[in-house]
């Protein structure tokens, strides 16, 4: 299954929460080189520091991913990550924390097919990823 079938798919899971246009302009936003605190790295980093480390693990592993709230997000990205995210792709910061929950896994996953994090790192698999996006 190819990203924009999951992110289809999710989209139609979210019920109203968000449209496959949000979940695509956050999945372009978060895998672009953008400014600090608003890419897949930048957010996985404060995520682990954050005490979600073995959160992440379950999306990079093979097993099934353990999940991660809305609120969480919220709480570990803070407010300023949060607005800055939501300036760039458009969305509204109330619903914001719970795409990046229910995306977050999503990429991390599709980036890490073998189960390992790739040499490149997961902004690198970022690009290929989003080449299929476009």
């Amino acid at each position: 299954m190819s990203l924009m079938e999951t992110l289809g798919g999710l989209a139609s899971q979210l019920s109203g929460e968000g449209s496959d246009s949000e979940l695509l302009t956050l999945a372009k936003d978060l895998l672009s080189k953008g400014g600090s605190g608003s890419n897949v790295e930048s957010i996985l980093g404060a995520l682990k520091e954050g005490g979600y480390a073995d959160t992440i693990s379950s999306w990079i592993g093979n097993g099934e991913n353990q999940s991660i709230t809305g609120a969480a997000i919220k709480k570990v990205l803070g407010s300023d990550a949060i607005a800055d995210i939501a300036e760039k792709t458009g969305l509204s910061q109330s619903e914001l924390p719970a795409l990046l929950a229910d995306l977050m896994p999503l990429l991390v996953n599709k980036a890490t097919p073998d189960g390992q994090e790739p040499g490149g790192g997961l902004l690198a698999a970022g690009a290929s990823i989003l080449k299929g996006l476009l």
